[in-house]
């Protein structure tokens, strides 16, 4: 179950640097861009680390039995949500 919470952040996080790439690219002036697709744009490797350090965390706390599963797929469920959003608002602020 934590790798398969891990792999739906991954493509979240994939899936939405790959749109904010296209925004930035396609904006046709500086002022269409907000600082949140710029901070994405230029930060958007370093977020691959947040579900790799995760799921290294849970699987270590899982393996060592201090969480209990339910804890940490509550947490990892958390995080996909935080990172859905984060990755979401460029869309949005996009089309709306």
């Amino acid at each position: 179950m934590i790798y398969s919470i891990a792999g739906f952040q991954f493509i979240f996080i994939a899936i939405g640097l790959l749109f904010v790439n296209v925004i930035v690219k396609v904006a046709t002036a500086s002022s269409d861009l907000t600082r949140l697709d710029y901070s994405l744009f230029h930060a958007g490797l370093y977020l691959f680390l947040i579900p790799a350090v995760w799921l290294t965390l849970a699987n270590f706390l899982q393996n060592q039995s201090l969480v209990s599963d339910r804890t940490l797929r509550v947490s990892g469920y958390i995080l996909t949500a935080v990172l859905l959003v984060l990755l979401g608002v460029p869309l949005v602020e996009l089309y709306f």
